[in-house]
């Protein structure tokens, strides 16, 4: 079985783009396969697969996993470089684009944040410029709205709750202030994923040679077993564009999905489409005889 996971396949259509195009695999599959409830959120819907209970579900130590390859100790969250924007009597979100993130860039605030904090539990890494994690010596009592639910949004409806609130609500204010005399793209950081990597569990699907999302891989390595009978395509391109609001770029990213899934069900194979907003659609090869149910856009 290929079980694609595509978020933002069925987001409304850009405005400002050309016309959306016709894409009968995916209007085929849709309109013929089962559908049924599903992940809501990239996140949920890797854990699902490979099988991991709700109460190992931290993303930010798999995600260090996955791209040091070292097992991390302690407590870890993501320590996500973002930029504040002023708006009226509001200050809203934004991640920094991976582009402007550089390793110059990177060791400056991890030096700055380390320098500060320094004696307090606390430790700022950068598992590469784009990917930091901030690590603590003892658990945190608190809880994050994740950063694709906070950006662009006022922080004063975002911040973190729970026991440790106010201190992780004084921390990220410290850091603001911290961060902006470096005159850089990132002005302050935002956390999410915390945990602790559980022990070593899950089933593993077969994931593409070039895979390199980082939760993704940080599963397979601490994953217990293997599922040869899955093949994971997780597919991020057309999130990527909207972030970007590239409506060429989410053109040019929907027809290379639509010709992977042609592709797939000319092949005969056994599908599971994942769009990660609380449906997904399963097809097997029998359904294409489903002539009753007729194919409609997916963008109208």
């Amino acid at each position: 079985m290929l079980h694609f996971i595509v978020p933002a396949l069925l987001d409304p259509w850009p405005d400002a783009s050309p016309a959306p195009p016709r894409l009968p695999a995916l209007e085929r599959l849709i309109a013929r396969g089962d559908r049924a409830p599903g992940a809501d959120g990239v996140e949920a819907a890797l854990f699902e697969r490979f099988g991991i209970p709700p109460a190992a579900r931290h993303g930010a130590p798999h995600c260090w996993l996955g791209l040091t390859g070292e097992r991390p100790e302690g407590w870890v969250l993501h320590a996500h470089p973002v930029h504040y924007r002023a708006d009226r009597d509001r200050l809203l979100l934004f991640p920094v684009e991976a582009r402007l993130l550089t390793g110059e860039t990177a060791a400056r605030c991890v030096d700055r944040f380390n320098d500060h904090f320094a004696g307090e539990g606390l430790e700022l890494r950068a598992a590469r410029p784009d990917q930091w994690f901030l690590f603590s010596n003892r658990p945190v009592e608190a809880t994050f709205t994740p950063l694709h639910e906070a950006r662009g949004r006022g922080l004063h409806d975002c911040m973190p709750r729970g026991e440790e609130a106010a201190r992780w609500r004084s921390l990220l204010n410290e850091t603001q202030m911290l961060f902006h005399p470096l005159e850089l793209a990132v002005n302050g950081l935002w956390f999410d994923g915390a945990g602790r990597l559980p022990e070593p569990q899950g089933k593993a699907p077969r994931l593409a040679r070039d895979e390199t999302d980082c939760l993704a891989l940080g599963l397979a390595r601490n994953a217990v077993a293997r599922d040869a009978d899955v093949e994971l395509l997780l597919f991020r391109d057309l999130e990527k564009a909207r972030h970007r609001a590239d409506a060429t770029a989410w053109l040019a990213a929907l027809e290379r999905l639509e010709a992977r899934v042609a592709e797939a069900m000319e092949g005969g194979a056994e599908l599971l489409l994942e769009p990660c907003n609380g449906t997904r659609w399963h097809w097997t090869p029998a359904m294409k005889r489903r002539f009753w149910r007729r194919a409609r856009p997916l963008h109208q």
